[in-house]
Formats: C-alpha cells, sequence, structure tokens
C-alpha cells in the first residue's frame, strides 16, 4: 500500500510460504508425536490473576497517561502521543484478536475468507492515503519503500509466511500473544527481533549482500500515481475475489 513494488512481491512470497507451511504442520500432526496440553492457570493453591487483571490494566493506563505527561512537559509532545498510540494500537489488536496470518492460512485450511477479505479491504483503503500523502509532496515518494526488489521481498516473503505459520502468530500477533503468557509466541517474538538485527547488520556490513537483496522500485516511478493504484487495487482485488470463491467452493483448501 506504499506504492512499492517490493511489497506486491512479498505478499506473492507470503502466499507461498503460507502454503508451505501448512504442508509441514500437517505432516507434523500426521508423523511426530503430539505432547499433552498444559495445565490450566488456575490451579489449586495458585493465584487467580484474572480477577486483578482489569485493575493492572487501569493502572497501565495510568501510567501511560502520566508517561506521556512528562514527555510533554519535557517538550517531547511527538514521543508521548506515539506512547498513546502505541497503547491504543495494541489494545485494539489483542481484544479483536486481530492477526495477519489468518488471510494467509484460513484460505487454505479451512476455506475461511472473513480476514482475507478484511486485510484486501484494508490495504486499499491504506493506499489512498499513501497516494494522498505522496502525490501532493507531504511525504517524499522513497517512504516505507524498501531496497528488497525483488529477491529479498520473495524471499523474505515466504520465510515470514512459513515461520507464521509455525508460530501461529504474524508481527503484531505475535505480540498480543506473548503479552498473553504464550511461551511459544514468546520465543517467536525474541527470534524475530534477534534475527532482524543480525541480519541487518550483515546487510551494513557486506555491500554484495546488499545489491544481491534488491533496490528500491516506487510503482508511481513506473506507472504514474493513477496506473500504480489500478495495479494494487487489481492485485488485492483479485485475492479478494478468490478468497470469496474458495469459502463457497473450498477449491484451494489443502487436504491433510
Amino acid at each position: 500500500s506504499a506504492l512499492s513494488l517490493g511489497g506486491l512481491v512479498m505478499m506473492l512470497g507470503l502466499i507461498l510460504g503460507a502454503i508451505l507451511g501448512l504442508r509441514y504442520l500437517y505432516w507434523e500432526l500426521e508423523h511426530l508425536p503430539q505432547g499433552t496440553a498444559g495445565g490450566s492457570a488456575e490451579t489449586e493453591g495458585g493465584m487467580n490473576w484474572k480477577t486483578y487483571s482489569p485493575w493492572l490494566g487501569a493502572l497501565v493506563l495510568l501510567a501511560a497517561f502520566f508517561v506521556s505527561g512528562i514527555y510533554r512537559s519535557m517538550a517531547l509532545t511527538r514521543t508521548g502521543g506515539l506512547l498513546l498510540c502505541g497503547l491504543a494500537f495494541g489494545i485494539i489488536i489483542q481484544r479483536t484478536r486481530f492477526c495477519f496470518v489468518r488471510a494467509f492460512r484460513d484460505p487454505f485450511m479451512t476455506g475461511e475468507s472473513e480476514v482475507g477479505l478484511a486485510v484486501s479491504v484494508s490495504v486499499i483503503i491504506s493506499l489512498l492515503g499513501f497516494v494522498a500523502l505522496k502525490w501532493t509532496g507531504i511525504r517524499s515518494e522513497e517512504v516505507f519503500v524498501s531496497s528488497t526488489f525483488w529477491l529479498g521481498s520473495l524471499l523474505g516473503g515466504f520465510i515470514f509466511g512459513f515461520g507464521m505459520l509455525l508460530s501461529g502468530g504474524c508481527g503484531s500477533g505475535s505480540l498480543w500473544r506473548a503479552r498473553e503468557g504464550q511461551l511459544k509466541l514468546i520465543l517467536a517474538v525474541i527470534f524475530f527481533a534477534f534475527s532482524n538485527f543480525l541480519f541487518r547488520t550483515l546487510i551494513i556490513q557486506f555491500e554484495g549482500l546488499k545489491s544481491l537483496i534488491g533496490v528500491p522500485v516506487c510503482l508511481p516511478d513506473w506507472l504514474s500515481y493513477p496506473g500504480a493504484v489500478i495495479l494494487i487495487v487489481l492485485f488485492f482485488g483479485a485475492y479478494f475475489i478468490f478468497v470469496s470463491w474458495n469459502e463457497e467452493t473450498d477449491a484451494a483448501v489443502l487436504d491433510m
């Protein structure tokens, strides 16, 4: 939606990685022994944290406003505002249980299209915002256009799609699931951050690797703004139609 051609290629990589990840999960269920489910948090004699959760949440909310006020007093109003925006974003995605993994997993596992449709529409809506900002010159065309076309976008999308199927969460979904105490997602967030830092360091150190990954490609430079908008709308419109059709037919649902 940031008018990057690398983003469209990454979308293809995500789909391919999600399909392979789902295939692997099916294979794992058939060939590897399954562990027993974890015990309940409300064990006998233990503390029932559900009783205290609302009060702890209210305490965190008050602390966020307090810290935001401190930032404002230090002439860092923008930083305080970003803190509150991040808090609001976290609350929204946790309460709505929103996670991008469902947009790429459900169409091929259960045939459900709800999140796939939502993601397609949200990308098209956000596209209009990016066009307004970049076409009018409020933000430069290079904003959020990464230097990854085409190999970096395709390979990165594939690895991320495969990994989020195994972990059960995307970038944002992993954060709120980790905060809920899911050990697998806690480990996923830690190693996701570490691998991101490590690979970024390698890119900075080795110029050849950076050139191999790709170059930044802004669609309006190739197609003009109207052409770029039409291409992206057609791309995600096609995915919208595909997941809707697949929900009715189960044609793309993978058999175990």
